[in-house]
C-alpha cells in the first residue's frame, strides 16, 4: 500500500519532467528532419509518445459538488506492421500505455494497458479472414461500456476477440460468418456483479450492386452470461442483501435482424449503414429482489459513414441503437440511442475538427414505484491539429458535456463538464 501511494505521489512530478524533456527534444531536432521509418524486411516498427495536458471542470462528474483539476496523460505507443505480398494481407501488433496523473486528486491517478492484434488474409482463394483481439486493463473514471463506474476509479479489465470468415460467391455475392467474444472482469468485490461473458454469432449475405457498393442482410445473436452472479454472489445494496444465483441472474439473449449497405473504402462514401429489428430475452423471470424481468423488442441501427464533401473536407456520421445491460440496481437494462456528426477540414498543415453527439439512455423495467428513467447526454467538441514537422503534431481540443435526467429522483446522475486540452505527439 505504501508503495502504491508513493507511486501516485510521484507520478505528477515524473510526468512534469517528461513534458519538459519532450519540449527540449522537439526544440533540438533539426527543422528538416523527416518522419523516421524503422524497417526490418517487410516489418515496419512505429514507436511514438504523446503528452496531453487537460483542465477538467468536473473530474468526478458530480451534479452539485463540482471539483476541477489539471490532468496529465503520457501515452507511449509502439506498433509492429507486417504487410504481406497480397493487397489486403496484413498483421499489426500494438501496445498503448496511458499514464494519467491528477494535480490535486492524486487518488484518481491510474494506468491503462492496451495491447492489441489485427490480422487480415485475403488470398485463401475465394475465402478471406479478419481477426482482431484487444485487451484493456484500466482504472479510469469514465465508466465501462454500459457507463458503470462513471466518476470513480473502477479497476477492471476486458478482452475482446472478433473473428470473421468470408467466402466470395462468383463476383457478385459473398457470405460472411462472424463470432465475437467479450469478457469483462472487475477488481473490487462490490463491482463483481457486473462481471460478464458475451458470445456473439452472426451471418451476413452480401450482394454487390455497384463497383463500390453492396447490399446485405444480417442476423446476429448475443448470449450474455453474468457468471459471477450465477456462482452465488452476495452484496449489500442500500442496506439490503442481494443474493444472486443462477435462478435470478441477469443473463439474457439478444437477436438482431439487419438490412443495410456497405461502401468500399476507396470510394467517396466509406463505411456501413444497417438498421432493423432487435429483441432481448432474459433467461430468468425474477431478480434477487423479486422484481420481474421483462423481455423487450425495439428497432436497432448501426451506422458509421464517412463522406468526402470536398478534397480536404470530410463528414462523419454515426447512428447507433441497441440493448445494453444495466449499470444500476433499479432496472434490468436499457436501450442506448446515440447519434453523432463530425466535420474535419484540412488546410495545409492544419486540421480543424468540429462535432456534436447526442446519447439517450432509456432504462427498461424500472423497480415498482419509481418514475420513468432515462438520461440524455449532449456533447460538443472542437479542436485543431497542427503538423509542425513530419514526425511531430501538436493540437488543442475542447469538449463540453451536459447530462440531463428524466426526473428529479435521478438528478444526482446529472452533470455538466468542460475539458480544455493541448497535446504533442512525436513519432520516433
Amino acid at each position: 500500500m505504501v508503495i502504491m501511494l508513493n507511486i501516485k505521489h510521484y507520478l505528477n512530478k515524473v510526468l512534469g519532467w517528461v513534458a519538459i524533456c519532450l519540449a527540449l527534444i522537439i526544440l533540438s531536432l533539426p527543422a528538416s528532419a523527416k518522419e523516421p521509418e524503422i524497417r526490418v524486411g517487410s516489418l515496419k516498427i512505429k514507436p511514438s509518445i504523446k503528452y496531453q495536458g487537460s483542465y477538467q471542470k468536473n473530474v468526478f462528474f458530480e451534479n452539485d459538488d463540482e471539483r476541477d483539476d489539471y490532468v496529465q496523460t503520457l501515452t507511449p505507443k509502439i506498433i509492429f506492421e507486417y504487410a504481406g505480398g497480397t493487397l489486403g494481407n496484413y498483421l499489426t501488433v500494438g501496445y498503448d500505455l496511458d499514464l494519467v496523473a491528477y494535480a490535486d486528486y492524486e487518488d484518481n491517478n491510474y494506468q491503462a494497458h492496451k495491447p492489441w492484434i489485427s490480422l487480415a488474409i485475403n488470398n485463401f482463394g475465394p475465402f478471406y479472414l479478419k481477426v482482431n483481439e484487444r485487451y484493456v486493463y484500466t482504472a479510469d473514471p469514465y465508466g465501462s461500456a454500459n457507463t458503470y463506474g462513471i466518476g470513480s476509479n473502477t479497476k477492471r479489465w476486458n478482452n475482446t476477440l472478433d473473428f470473421l470468415l468470408g467466402r466470395k460467391l462468383a463476383d457478385k455475392y459473398a457470405l460472411e460468418l462472424m463470432y465475437d467474444y467479450y469478457l469483462e472482469r472487475f477488481r473490487e468485490d462490490r463491482d463483481k456483479w457486473q462481471n460478464r461473458i458475451d458470445h456473439r454469432f452472426g451471418v451476413t449475405f452480401l450482394v454487390k450492386v455497384a463497383s463500390k457498393t453492396a447490399l446485405f442482410g444480417e442476423y446476429r445473436r448475443t448470449d450474455a452470461e453474468y457468471d459471477e452472479q450465477n456462482s452465488g454472489l452476495s452484496i449489500m445494496i442500500e442496506g439490503d442483501t442481494w443474493n444472486w444465483n443462477s435462478s435470478n441472474s441477469q443473463d439474457y439473449t439478444t437477436q438482431d435482424f439487419f438490412i443495410g449497405a456497405r461502401f468500399h473504402p476507396s470510394g467517396r462514401i466509406r463505411g456501413e449503414i444497417k438498421f432493423g429489428y432487435g429483441r432481448k430475452d432474459f433467461q430468468n423471470s425474477i431478480d434477487p429482489d423479486n422484481n420481474l424481468y421483462e423481455d423487450d423488442e425495439t428497432w436497432v441501427v448501426e451506422t458509421d459513414v464517412q463522406y468526402t464533401l470536398l478534397k480536404k473536407t470530410t463528414l462523419l456520421l454515426s447512428i447507433y441503437r441497441s440493448f445494453l445491460g444495466t449499470p444500476d440496481y433499479d432496472s434490468t437494462g436499457y436501450v442506448e440511442t446515440r447519434a453523432g456528426i463530425d466535420l474535419t477540414h484540412s488546410l495545409n498543415r492544419t486540421t480543424f475538427h468540429l462535432g456534436f453527439d447526442w446519447n439517450l439512455y432509456d432504462y427498461l423495467n424500472e423497480k415498482p414505484g419509481l418514475p420513468e428513467k432515462y438520461f440524455q447526454l449532449y456533447t460538443i467538441k472542437a479542436g485543431m491539429d497542427y503538423r509542425l514537422k513530419e514526425y511531430l503534431t501538436v493540437g488543442v481540443n475542447y469538449k463540453h458535456q451536459d447530462k440531463d435526467a428524466s426526473h428529479t429522483v435521478y438528478e444526482d446522475d446529472e452533470y455538466t463538464d468542460d475539458i480544455f486540452s493541448f497535446y504533442g505527439d512525436i513519432a520516433f
